[in-house]
């Protein structure tokens, strides 16, 4: 199983609890371009006592045997239109015949330049009594775990903003992807799934990924 790209050590453990439920111990190869996160990775899987693979560096410059699954969370988005097709075919090269890529992105519902907040005011303030929760869980002080808080909050009220130009459009998604070698299986648009909670992600990619390995094992015979 190979992740492409990671914000933080979130879609490690989504991936590893997807395949627990599943019963399966996946061989586990992440690439990401930043240091903090691939450290985050490392501490958490040595604390996890899992043996994964980490690589720093661009998934285009990233050379391996093939995989069977490919998974990218909100990792098309930091790539221009035009290199999209790029990313398709590198992500083509690192997979198995039978392989699969399974990405979720935020999607653009129109190609309009009006802007939109990736978060509720309710959403931040249910981040805020998390974060404050795990701080003090943490034995942090009252005053750091306030300036948490502050800066917390302003992170995600003023620079938490998309644009719909800036997203991309399932249609442009798909054709890239088909001119990377890559058939789209399938696609789905939801509305909810950044507010899911952890085990409804978990589910979600279960799901889909059930999905997916009965289609393979209907055409081929081989189970992923």
């Amino acid at each position: 199983v190979l992740l492409s790209g990671a914000a933080d050590t979130g879609l490690m453990a989504l991936v590893l609890k997807v395949f627990t439920d599943l019963g399966v111990a996946p061989d586990i190869t992440l690439v990401d371009l930043c240091s903090t996160v691939i450290e985050q990775n490392r501490l958490f899987c040595e604390d996890l006592k899992i043996d994964a693979a980490l690589f720093k560096g661009s998934i285009h410059d990233y050379v391996s045997d093939p995989f069977d699954v490919i998974f990218a969370h909100s990792f098309m988005l930091f790539f221009p239109r035009d290199e999209l097709a790029s990313l398709a075919r590198t992500w083509r090269n690192l997979l198995k015949d039978d392989g699969i890529v399974l990405s979720t992105d935020y999607m653009a519902t129109s190609l309009e330049p009006v802007w939109i907040s990736a978060l509720t005011h309710e959403e931040i303030e249910n981040r805020l009594v998390v974060l404050s929760k795990a701080a003090e869980d943490a034995g942090l002080d009252e005053t750091i775990i306030a300036e948490l808080r502050r800066c917390t909050r302003v992170f995600l009220t003023e620079h938490h903003l998309i644009s719909q130009s800036q997203l991309i459009h399932p249609s442009e998604m798909h054709e890239s992807m088909r001119a990377g070698g890559l058939d789209v299986i399938t696609s789905s648009m939801t509305q909810t799934l950044r507010i899911f909670s952890p085990d409804q992600r978990s589910a979600h990619f279960k799901t889909t990924l059930g999905i997916l390995r009965a289609e393979r094992k209907a055409e081929t015979g081989a189970v992923i």
